[in-house]
This record gives structure tokens, C-alpha cells and sequence, in this order.
């Protein structure tokens, strides 16, 4: 069916609609077909919480095949559970597309990374170690100790490069909000959009990180 293989991780966004960083996305797998559009998902994840998805809510299923991506929208039929596991009967409602929408694959990851910025009263350049938890071709999500305000213009340091070399580029703070249930020294969760100077700036950066998907699954098939 349209290349998914049962086992597959599937990227779930409750707001079909919205697009970006607005976008709820929780995690889910790819269970079973019941026939050619009813199919089996686990409940999906935010984070390691479920997330309270109702009946008849109206999702968008994205799916990640070699360098391809795939989507399709469906409604939720019937929630159960099967021993210590929860399940979503689903039944698709568009056809399959392989979308162009190559920078809303995001990678999850846990890297080092450094926010840069100059200081105003200062003048001097201030440097922020973080943790990078994921990135796509639009952002990237990361921890922080220290708060930032959504405007903020920083370099953001990757280490996606070859043998793992930090990439330097420009971004905007969209989000930043405390933990403050966390026992963890970095409590900020701050999202950041990439400010690209050209395309080309943006399309190796995509590629750079289908490649560590790609590197990131053949290790788990070790």
C-alpha cells in the first residue's frame, strides 16, 4: 500500500491544516491494514506522554521511504487497548501523495550544539552551549539554560557536517517556554526557524539531514 510496511514510524500531526512550527506532530507505528483504507496505528506519542486523541478527529499521517515522503489524511474510528498497548483504528480519507514538503521531515536527535549572539551593552560575542533535540529543513527544536525572546535573532552551531563539523546558521527564536518540572539544568525548550540566504543554503541542509536518517537506521539495523 502505496510503499508502508508494517513497523513503519509514522509522524502524526492533529492540525492538518496548520503548517510549520504551529503544527502539533506526535509520534506513532505503522500496525496493520484492515482493508484499502482502514488502518492500524499505535496511539500516538508527545514525547513519552499519549496524546488524547478523540473520535472522528481528522489527522495527517506522514511517512519517511528512502528519500521519499508520503502522507495522507484519515479520521479516527475507534481507540482500544490490547494488554499494556494502545491502538487507533483509522480510516484514510485522501489518497497517497509524495508530498514536496521535504523540510517537514524532522529529525530526532540528541547533539551538542552552541547558540551565538552579540552582547548589546558589551559588544562581545556570548556563547550559549545547547542541546539540539531535533531538526528539519525549516528549524530546529533545542534546550537551553538560558531564555531567549521569540524575535531573538542567533547563529544556531550543528554538528552535521562531515566527521560530525559544526554548520553555522542564522535563525529566529519562534518559541520559548520553562520546564519547571524539569530536573535538568537546561529547562528552556526553545524553537528556532532558520534564516537561509539563498536556496541552495536550505537544500543542503535537507539533505544533510535525510543522510543522518539514513546513517540513523542503518545503525538500528545493526
Amino acid at each position: 500500500m502505496a510503499e508502508l510496511n508494517v513497523g513503519m514510524r509514522m509522524d502524526v500531526f492533529v492540525d492538518p491544516e496548520k503548517e510549520g512550527e504551529e503544527r502539533v506532530k506526535l509520534i506513532s507505528t505503522l500496525e496493520g491494514f484492515s482493508d484499502s483504507t482502514r488502518i492500524l496505528i499505535t496511539s500516538p506519542m508527545q514525547g513519552m506522554t499519549l496524546y488524547p486523541v478523540q473520535l472522528k478527529q481528522k489527522l495527517e499521517l506522514v511517512c519517511y521511504v528512502k528519500s521519499a515522503v508520503i502522507s495522507f489524511e484519515a479520521v479516527v474510528l475507534q481507540r482500544f487497548q490490547k494488554g499494556s498497548v494502545s491502538y487507533l483504528l483509522i480510516n484514510r480519507v485522501s489518497e497517497f501523495k509524495r508530498t514536496q514538503r521535504r523540510q517537514d521531515f524532522r529529525l530526532e536527535c540528541l547533539l551538542d550544539g552552541r547558540l551565538e549572539y552579540t552582547d548589546a551593552e558589551s559588544g562581545k560575542v556570548v556563547k550559549v552551549p545547547v542541546i539540539v533535540n531535533d531538526i528539519s529543513g525549516g528549524g530546529t527544536s533545542i534546550l537551553s539554560k538560558k531564555k531567549f525572546n521569540v524575535g531573538d535573532q542567533l547563529a544556531v552551531h550543528l554538528p552535521i557536517g562531515k566527521q560530525m563539523m559544526n554548520i553555522v546558521y542564522q535563525c529566529e527564536v519562534r518559541r520559548c517556554f520553562e520546564d519547571n518540572d524539569s530536573v535538568l539544568p537546561m529547562r528552556f525548550h526553545i524553537g528556532l526557524r532558520f534564516l537561509f540566504k539563498d536556496e541552495k543554503e536550505k537544500d543542503t541542509l535537507i539533505s544533510r539531514v535525510f543522510v543522518m536518517e539514513r546513517e540513523k537506521r542503518q545503525r538500528n539495523a545493526l
